[in-house]
């Protein structure tokens, strides 16, 4: 097993375990952080599913802790669960020696890691046993994470894609594509992580004030994070277009097990997800298609919705979850 995956094999008393990820070597891509949430059968033997979590921008893993524990506790003790963060989004991290990310770059490290995880895992498995299947991989994606999650299937052999609030098509055009297009250009889009950097002080005290989430504190008070988050944000626009319906349709004749799901908020409280909303839901069909009422976007921020995205999802892996509008 590459000893870039050595937490696979970490026995903790507690989850989710934490570790660094690198990618290539003597890559100028930089490393991304990694929380894992191992079988709970144990380590003695590989686990026969993994989900990974791909994260929306600006990618930190401490606003999907609670969501992930909350799948966990619903999946069999032969699941794990995995979440990567960004590259740039981590403060304990160094930011990549060649600078921010876009789009394209952040999909070739996804894919990186999802490639190496699926051989190490089927290097593990057959450690004992040399005709042992090869675990299943299975994405789950929220916001742009679910872009991520849709051009990585389209690329790896992935068992199934769950994408939550997805930003799949034309996210320039959005509401808050609109309303937020001035962070995106000169000069706002030079002066923000400047800012960042020389009132850490002031945010650091009127965030905690104000309670304000510590992952979105420790995101505003880092010039090299807001640097980050807004040149991906700025690549989406530009990368993120019309989506590939025949693609969808596709996935929806798949078997029950595998193929995408996804979940999308009720009435007006995504400003993230345009026309390409609908359009996918109705390719996708009801049986693959859940809309949540009074869920917004940005779930993860409260306790009680994370629980609630996380029982839809949790309910797609076990194969037995109802859809429709929820």
């Amino acid at each position: 097993m590459a000893d870039r995956f050595f937490f696979l094999r970490v026995a903790a008393s507690k989850s989710p375990i934490n570790a660094v990820f690198p990618f290539a070597q003597q890559s100028t891509l930089g490393s991304a952080a990694v929380h894992y949430w191992p079988a709970k059968r144990g380590i003695d033997t590989a686990p026969e599913h993994v989900t990974v979590l791909m994260l929306g921008n600006p990618g930190s893993l401490d606003y999907y802790t609670k969501f992930m524990h909350y799948i966990q506790d619903q999946l069999p003790d032969s699941h794990a669960l995995l979440a990567l963060s960004h590259v740039g989004a981590d403060p304990r991290l160094p930011p990549p020696e060649d600078g921010p990310l876009d789009l394209p770059q952040h999909l070739a490290t996804k894919i990186d890691f999802i490639q190496s995880l699926k051989q190490s895992l089927g290097e593990w498995a057959r450690e004992t046993d040399e005709n042992a299947p090869q675990p299943k991989v299975a994405l789950v994606g929220h916001s742009v994470g679910a872009w991520l999650t849709v051009e990585i299937m389209k690329r790896v052999d992935i068992e199934a894609g769950y994408l939550m609030f997805p930003t799949l098509g034309w996210i320039a055009d959005t509401h808050n594509g609109w309303k937020l297009w001035p962070i995106f250009r000169a000069p706002l889009f030079q002066f923000l992580p400047m800012l960042a950097g020389t009132t850490k002080p002031v945010t650091s005290a009127v965030c905690s004030a104000f309670s304000v989430n510590p992952a979105t504190a420790e995101m505003i008070g880092s010039s090299d994070i807001v640097r980050s988050v807004l040149t991906m944000a700025t690549s989406e626009m530009k990368v993120i277009r019309s989506p590939d319906l025949e693609w969808y349709k596709a996935q929806a004749q798949k078997p029950r097990a595998n193929g995408v799901y996804g979940v999308w908020s009720g009435s007006s409280l995504d400003g993230w997800v345009g026309k390409e909303g609908p359009m996918i839901r109705d390719v996708l069909g009801e049986k693959r298609s859940t809309v949540l009422d009074g869920v917004p976007h940005a779930f993860v921020l409260n306790d009680a919705h994370s629980q609630t995205v996380a029982d839809v999802v949790a309910g797609w892996i076990n194969g037995s979850k109802p859809n429709g509008h929820l």
